[in-house]
């Protein structure tokens, strides 16, 4: 999971002033870091910077499911594996 960048695709937001833009863009930091620390509190370790081949590669290994919203995390399959290496060639 990507933890480190706001994503809002597809998504246009008018405001009147730049301090309402600062608000918004507050409360998505402040909500990513609500996630990481969701995710540290159960162990667990977010992956960044994944591309999509990535990621279902690690689907593939540790038996999890890829998710695109963590709004009902009880309905998606976690993940497990002891070990995961990061070999690169070249």
């Amino acid at each position: 999971m990507d933890t480190d960048k706001v994503k809002i695709y597809g998504a246009r937001v008018r405001v009147d002033s730049m301090s309402k833009d600062a608000q918004i863009e507050g409360a998505e930091k402040e909500k990513m870091r609500q996630k990481r620390k969701l995710f540290a509190d159960a162990g667990i370790l977010a992956i960044e910077h994944a591309d999509f081949d990535g990621i279902e590669g690690l689907v593939l290994v540790t038996g999890g499911e890829i998710a695109s919203t963590f709004d009902n995390p009880e309905t998606v399959k976690l993940g497990h594996r002891k070990l995961i290496e990061e070999i690169m060639n070249g």
